[in-house]
């Protein structure tokens, strides 16, 4: 009998995706939006750490070919971000000094780009009907 806490791999996958587009559309908008869906906590750590997990959806047949380009040259663009030498902790003015940090740059529209080409914005996962 199987233990009916435990979530299947596809529903795992399935999270893991809905956690990476909202990390993703987070990023894709003004500083105020992550540190808002981050809840003014650790804004600039935790993105990139939730959006660098994305690297464990490719090859999950989450994505098609093209979108999976998009999200390894998103994963590239967040990897070097050096969250950890940015403000930290609770707070907004923390927080969105951290997402105003130059190392973000121009990312934003990147990330947009990396939305639109997951098809994130109908919030419908891609291979599954």
């Amino acid at each position: 009998m199987s233990d009916p806490q435990q979530i299947s791999a596809l529903e795992a996958s399935h999270l893991a995706y809905d956690a990476f587009v909202f990390t993703v559309e987070a990023l894709a908008s003004s500083p105020e939006d992550p540190c808002e869906a981050m809840g003014d906590y650790n804004t600039a750590w935790e993105p990139r750490d939730d959006a660098l997990s994305g690297h464990y959806l490719i090859g999950s047949g989450l994505f098609t070919e093209e979108q999976e380009s998009a999200v390894l040259a998103f994963l590239a663009a967040v990897h070097p971000i050096p969250a950890n030498d940015m403000p930290a902790g609770s707070g907004r003015a923390e927080n969105l000094a951290a997402m105003q940090h130059a190392a973000w740059g121009s990312y934003p529209l990147a990330f947009k780009r990396t939305s639109d080409s997951t098809g994130s914005g109908n919030r419908e996962k891609p291979g599954v009907p």
